[in-house]
């Protein structure tokens, strides 16, 4: 031990990947309070607080000790079951999968060899059943897509990913084939791809 340091001083727990059981959980409190020297009645309380004063809004917590679960609260509209319109947080989710994909293009782990990055054509990846309703698409890039300059219609011209009907979704509709609710269309570009920036959800 070096001078200085504190030999109390916990070593950093990390948990195992899921597929070896993830995080150990504790769920009685007699192995709680043992094991993280927890009383799990003062955090139930803590909760029951937190519930009453901001009336049970969104939110979740979860108490790590020693590398182990020892408690998870969750207010009615935060469970684990409870489902959201997540809308712009997609845009997140999108990003880094496609950053995902990357990774593994340029490590060469996709099939057949497939590479893929910033400037593959996105119309690359679809069906070629699905004509173009403007050939500029042709053209538009998966970095132009994450980062909105494609050229296809965003909301300032009242472009919203919303479909006509229950048949039609923002697909049909980003690919030109249906008009929004507001009779609005994505059929052409109000630009050439990779020139104009403009917001979409």
């Amino acid at each position: 031990m070096k001078n200085g340091e504190n030999s109390k001083t916990p070593s950093l727990e990390y948990p195992k990947p899921d597929s070896f059981g993830g995080w150990p959980i504790l769920t009685s409190e007699e192995d709680i309070a043992r094991n993280a020297g927890i009383d799990k009645g003062k955090l139930d309380r803590v909760f029951e607080m937190q519930d009453f004063l901001f009336g049970g809004q969104n939110s979740s917590a979860v108490v790590v000790r020693n590398g182990q679960i020892v408690y998870e609260h969750a207010s009615f509209m935060g469970l684990h079951t409870s489902r959201f319109d997540v809308w712009s947080c997609t845009k997140s989710v999108t990003g880094t999968a496609w950053g995902l994909l990357f990774e593994d293009s340029r490590n060469g782990r996709l099939k057949d060899g497939l590479q893929v990055d910033l400037d593959t054509p996105a119309y690359r990846f679809l069906p070629q059943i699905l004509a173009l309703s403007d050939l500029r698409k042709s053209g538009i890039t998966i970095g132009q897509l994450l980062s909105m300059t494609s050229g296809i219609k965003g909301e300032d011209q009242g472009l919203y990913g919303v479909p006509t009907t229950a048949q039609n979704g923002p697909l049909e509709h980003a690919l030109g084939y249906c008009d929004n609710r507001y009779e609005r269309s994505a059929a052409e570009l109000s630009h050439e791809p990779g020139i104009e920036w403009e917001y979409s959800i």
